[in-house]
């Protein structure tokens, strides 16, 4: 409501109350002099104007609680449709390069392939995680934060198995060398580590691609 509009209601509703006011005064005490009613009217016309405007700052603010809960849910549904961008492209990104890979891989088999992972791969996240826990319904909040747990903890994997890779490519670099036992020992024995690291990881990128599409299932979709 604008300050002109306010102000007509209440230059109407003191009007109206005033003439109100002097109609029963007149016939209640129709020998009353015209001095006296004046000041009646004016006091009463002053007491009507101060509560039309207790009622019209009232009303302004239930209207503009009204407008900031409006953009409120703007900005939480806005959130929603990033995070659910971001998680659809980085799931698939994941799938392309290496999900896919590794869940054709046999289980006992050593993932080999070194995956770069940038510093930060959930930016959007990172940029609103403060408004996380603000987030109205509850079954959905839940399910951002700990999809997102796993989702890193799965990142957090893949970049150990980078740092064994590297380790069991130096060692067998130099067991080719060397030819000799102890390092073909190590070598072997990096590998087996490859090996159960890799179903580990398996079993974590399954988790996570259930909570993915189960995530998916409850966040809102774009018009």
């Amino acid at each position: 409501m604008s300050n002109t509009t306010s102000r007509t209601l209440e230059i109407i509703a003191a009007t109206a109350l005033t003439a109100v006011a002097f109609t029963v005064l007149i016939l209640l005490f129709p020998t009353m002099k015209s001095s006296d009613v004046a000041s009646w009217v004016q006091a009463l016309g002053s007491i009507a104007a101060i509560g039309i405007a207790i009622w019209v700052s009232h009303h302004q603010h239930e209207k503009q609680v009204e407008r900031d809960c409006m953009r409120d849910e703007a900005d939480e549904l806005s959130m929603l449709h990033s995070l659910r961008d971001e998680i659809t492209s980085l799931w698939d990104i994941f799938e392309l390069r290496v999900g896919q890979q590794l869940a054709n891989d046999p289980d006992g088999t050593a993932f080999l392939s070194e995956w770069p992972i940038q510093e930060s791969p959930f930016a959007v996240y990172d940029a609103c995680v403060d408004r996380i826990g603000k987030i109205k319904n509850h079954v959905i909040r839940q399910k951002i934060i700990v999809t997102y747990a796993y989702a890193s903890g799965l990142i957090s994997s893949f970049k150990g198995n980078n740092q064994m890779i590297q380790k069991f490519d130096a060692v067998q670099a130099l067991a080719d060398q060397t030819n000799s036992m102890n390092d073909i020992a190590r070598s072997a024995h990096l590998l087996q580590q490859l090996q159960a690291y890799a179903d580990a990881i398996r079993e974590s990128r399954i988790e996570v691609e259930k909570m993915v599409a189960d995530l998916l299932s409850h966040l809102p979709k774009p018009n």
